[in-house]
């Protein structure tokens, strides 16, 4: 032993950041997208993207949130196992799950609502009388 001192916070950190780096590769690579497109949908660098995924830097939150919204995943789901160094539970999951479904009803609402507009705009359109 040389007398050197291991701090296991920062390996524990170190293995978080790493297991985070995998994690959002892997989701990027799941949709198709490249590393520059996941940056300019997500308004994060693509530097900082690649450090994210190597595991060299420390995600901020407000990046972590951009890149989750622009991944279709919430931000528990992209941090919620590395923070703790476990698998998610089926509790997690499932919370997970409902948190998109809630997502994407929400994008429904509104694309119900364009359509109506537009059929509304429709039907005055064939209200008025030919010129």
């Amino acid at each position: 032993m040389t007398g050197e001192i291991i701090d296991s916070r920062s390996e524990e950190e170190l293995e978080a950041r790493e297991a985070l780096g995998k994690k959002l590769a892997e989701a990027r690579k799941r949709i198709g997208i490249t590393q520059q497109q996941l940056a300019k949908r997500s308004r994060v660098s693509r530097v900082n993207i690649s450090r994210y995924e190597i595991g060299t830097t420390p995600i901020r939150f407000m990046h972590a949130s951009r890149i989750a919204e622009a991944l279709g995943i919430s931000v528990d789901e992209l941090l919620a196992s590395t923070l703790r160094g476990k698998p998610q539970t089926r509790a997690e999951k499932f919370r997970s799950a409902i948190e998109q479904l809630e997502r994407i009803k929400l994008n429904l609402d509104a694309v119900q609502l364009q359509l109506k507009e537009l059929a509304a705009d429709g039907v005055e359109d064939k209200n008025r009388p030919a010129p």
